[in-house]
């Protein structure tokens, strides 16, 4: 039963794992350049960050998005996090049961 329980956690440590590749990350930023606003998604690539120009306005669906997208990224790293432990735990459990 311990087995089965560590399996569907590291299955589910996976969906998250692709869940959270494909959840779009960044923020927006606005630049004044020459007194017009510029808005750019600020998105972090190893140790730069890179701003990719969005346009001279945003939509507040945009907006949205972004910030849904943000909260649904820090589920999932909160999410793998436990994973990490409960997995942990489950393999010192079976590494240990297998000595008897």
């Amino acid at each position: 039963m311990l087995e089965q329980e560590l399996s569907k956690s590291q299955e589910l440590m996976e969906w998250y794992k692709r869940a959270l590749i494909s959840t779009p990350a960044g923020t927006f930023v606005r630049k004044e350049i020459h007194g017009n606003h510029y808005y750019y998604l600020a998105v972090r690539l190893g140790d730069d960050v890179r701003f990719i120009y969005k346009g001279k306005k945003i939509t507040e669906a945009e907006i949205d998005a972004l910030n849904t997208a943000r909260k649904q990224r820090k589920n999932y790293k909160e999410l793998i996090k436990k994973l990490k432990i409960r997995i942990k735990y489950l393999e010192r459990i079976l590494k240990g049961s297998g000595d008897m």
